[in-house]
This record gives structure tokens, C-alpha cells and sequence, in this order.
């Protein structure tokens, strides 16, 4: 099978897989974890604002629309006005009940902030899921603390956090981990802050209490007073069964792209970039993608079959393969040019079809196995041809010999005394 139709193969696998996961709600989500994904795009002052999970979200228009001034990806961002009252929230969900009920549930909540401005000590809500002032969890910016609180029947059951101190009209990549019962993490730009602190207490299933929806921009204090927040965010995800994170990080540096997206080199990793398995699903074409000639971007024949091209082949140069038929491709298959590399030994391809000239072999001054054909190579692995004089018949030869030399020999004799005879007379 040809790369090419490998890749199509893979392809059509990849339209199916997703296009059953579409059926069933996921859009264009990173991956099966993610159970919310804002980009914030669209046109400037838009108060539309797209879930690639499927989820619909209100309350664009109140203090919070798409600013096109201002974005860390994607050439926009959410834009909330503090004293606007600026949110976004969608219906409650059991997706909402972060740990599910068990402590060894993993999860993440992570996105990019920028303030309008100092913050200061004053309070700013990222995310929360609100039933009531004393039913909800939240995570939010007070007085220089980056804290993850769960409140229920009015008392706080989980309390997490970490100081953290941010400047005005800076981007901040912030993530908080919950690494099961290792405990709870959080991250700014790649960087833990804290200590990993553990709470075994679940968090309970607020949904279909009441609103108990998912917001984005505020906080609720005790008296049910909310503290919006004052700036842009990009790229907000919540996850579900994973810890993104669980060591320091290089932050993301582009959008969580759509996992079906059009196998491209733009949708793909090279080999430095992303450890992948060396299939042909993982890799492009040479004509799909334009990726450097090494090692490292090529499978070997064995991993994928691969037409004998010399688009599809690496030189010997480039990457290390077995000198086999299998690996090298014939001078009549693909043009290669004249060096030691290109050209088989006898043992390495005994049936290749080189003409014995001096384009095709190491050098000008050839060898005579180099000159052969493959017919003429071939028969150098056969038996040798045996004499069929046998040792007797050798030894008759010897004797006609001898007595032709001797007949010779008189005849010489005759003649010189003739001769003689006659000069005396």
C-alpha cells in the first residue's frame, strides 16, 4: 500500500470517528476531555459568543462582548466591563459537577486573563457555578490571592489557595489542576504557585438546583453580593477526567485547535514538535506537506509502505536504511544521482538492473561485479563450470605432443643434410 492511499485511509477513518463524535455533541473541542471551549472570536463588538462543545451561552450584550483591540489568540477576545455587570452563562449541566462525586477525579480549569488596569485587592470572578450565595464553587482574585472555593448549605467545605499578584494589560495563562487525590494545583504561565494542597471532600452536584448555572465573570460572596470581572479572557476550557497539567509548563501558544480538523501541515506536528507513532495516519505525503527530508519526518519501508518514488525515499544521507530492494529504489524507478550511496552492493540487491555504465556505479574506474548485468551477477552464485578432459586424456595429449616435436625435430635434420649434400657435390 502507497503512503497516499495510507494517509486517505487514515483520513476517511478520521471523517467517520468524528463524524460520529458531532452526532453526539462534540464540535470542534480539542479533545473527548473538554466538556467547554470559548474562543472568544467573531466581529468586533459582537455579543455572540460560540461553544465549540455545542453549548449555548447568554448574557452577551450586558457588559461583556467580542473586542477585536485585544486578544491573546484568534484576533479577538472577551471583553467584561466591570461595571457593567459583565457575564456569560450557560444552563446547568451535570458536566458541572467537576469531581463527580469522588476525590480521584481529575479535572481542569484553564484560560487567559487580562486586566483592565491594576486589580489591586479588589475581588475578580473567572468562573463559577452558581445555585445559590451558599450552594457553589467558584474560582476568583482577591486582595492578591488566587483562591478555588466550595461552599455548601453556606459553609466552605473546600478552600484552595496561592498568592499571586498581577500587573495591569498583561496576559496570564491560569490553570487550575485537580490531580485526584494528589491534590489541587495551580498555575500561572506554566509555573506552579503554592504548594499542592489536598482536600478530600467532594464537591456536590449542584445541578438542577435552582439556576445553578456556569458563569463566566463573576464571583458571589456570602450575602450574595458579585464582584465582576474587570478585562479580557481568551481561550477559557474546563475539562473532565484529566489533569492538564501536574508539573511546570510551557503555556499554550496558539488556539486549542479543532481535533478534526483537515489533516494538513498546518493541523499537524512535525517529529521535533509531537512524539508521534511512526504510522501512516501520523505522517503526511511529500506532496500533503512540505516537511524537511530526515530521519525524523520519514517512516522506513517497514513502518510504511511507501511507492518507489524518489519523492517518497530519502537519500542514504538523509536517513539510515537497510541496503535492501525493499528500502532503495532501482536507477529505472528513480532518478538518483551518481554516488556510492544510490548503488547496491551484490549481496545487498542481487536481482537490481543497473547498466554497467559509469552514471550508475560509484566511479568511472568500475569493478568488474559493477560493470555486470543482473543475469551476469547472479551467475556468480552459481557452481563453476568443471572441465569435462579428464586427467587421462591430459596425459594422451602430452604424448602427440611429444611425438609431433620429434617428427618436427627430424624433419629440421633432413633438410640441413640435404642442403649440405648438395653444397659439397
Amino acid at each position: 500500500m502507497s503512503l497516499r492511499r495510507a494517509t486517505s485511509a487514515a483520513i476517511i477513518l478520521l471523517v467517520f470517528a468524528f463524524g460520529a463524535a458531532h452526532a453526539g455533541g462534540l464540535l470542534g473541542v480539542d479533545d473527548s476531555y473538554t466538556v467547554a471551549l470559548l474562543h472568544m472570536n467573531g466581529p468586533d463588538e459582537s455579543t455572540t459568543f460560540t461553544d465549540e462543545s455545542g453549548k449555548s451561552w447568554s448574557g452577551g450584550g450586558y457588559g461583556v462582548w467580542v473586542d477585536t483591540a485585544q486578544s491573546k489568540f484568534g484576533g479577538a477576545a472577551g471583553h467584561f466591563i466591570r461595571d457593567s455587570y459583565g457575564s456569560l452563562f450557560t444552563p446547568d449541566s451535570d458536566e458541572w459537577w467537576l469531581d463527580d462525586g469522588s476525590n480521584s477525579t481529575e479535572w481542569t480549569i484553564d484560560y487567559w486573563a487580562r486586566f483592565d488596569g491594576d486589580p489591586g485587592t479588589e475581588t475578580h470572578g473567572f468562573v463559577n457555578q452558581y445555585q445559590y450565595y451558599d450552594n457553589l464553587w467558584q474560582l476568583y482574585l482577591s486582595n492578591n490571592t488566587l483562591t478555588f472555593q466550595v461552599r455548601s448549605g453556606g459553609a466552605d467545605i473546600v478552600l484552595i489557595s496561592n498568592s499571586w499578584n498581577p500587573a495591569a494589560d498583561t496576559w496570564y495563562h491560569v490553570a487550575l489542576v485537580k490531580q485526584g487525590v494528589t491534590g489541587y494545583k495551580m498555575f500561572i504561565d506554566g509555573t506552579q504557585i503554592g504548594t499542592t494542597q489536598t482536600d478530600t471532600s467532594t464537591i456536590p452536584n449542584f445541578a438542577g438546583q435552582g439556576g445553578a448555572q456556569l458563569i463566566l465573570g463573576a464571583h458571589i460572596d456570602f450575602e450574595g453580593s458579585t464582584s465582576f470581572f474587570d478585562g479580557w479572557m481568551d481561550e477559557p476550557r474546563l475539562s473532565k477526567g484529566i489533569a492538564r497539567w501536574t508539573s511546570d509548563f510551557t503555556p499554550p501558544t496558539a488556539e486549542y485547535p479543532d481535533a478534526s480538523a483537515t489533516a494538513t501541515a498546518a493541523n499537524y506536528q512535525t517529529q521535533t514538535a509531537v512524539a508521534l507513532t511512526a504510522t501512516a495516519a501520523n505522517y503526511q505525503t511529500q506532496t500533503a506537506v512540505a516537511l524537511t527530508a530526515t530521519a525524523a519526518n520519514y517512516q522506513t519501508q517497514t513502518a510504511v509502505s511507501l511507492t518507489a518514488t524518489a519523492a517518497n525515499y530519502q537519500t542514504q544521507t538523509a536517513v539510515a536504511l537497510t541496503a535492501t530492494n525493499a528500502n532503495y529504489q532501482t536507477q529505472t524507478a528513480v532518478a538518483l544521482t551518481a554516488t556510492a550511496a544510490y548503488v547496491q552492493t551484490l549481496t545487498a540487491m542481487p536481482t537490481a538492473t543497473h547498466t554497467a555504465t559509469a552514471s550508475n556505479t560509484p566511479n568511472a574506474t568500475q569493478t568488474l561485479i559493477a560493470r555486470m548485468t543482473a543475469t551476469a551477477r547472479e551467475s556468480l552464485s552459481t557452481p563453476s563450470i568443471e572441465s569435462s578432459i579428464e586427467y587421462g586424456d591430459l596425459a594422451d595429449l602430452g604424448l602427440l605432443g611429444c611425438v609431433g616435436l620429434v617428427v618436427v625435430l627430424g624433419f629440421i635434420a633432413w633438410a640441413a643434410r640435404s642442403f649440405l649434400l648438395q653444397g659439397s657435390s
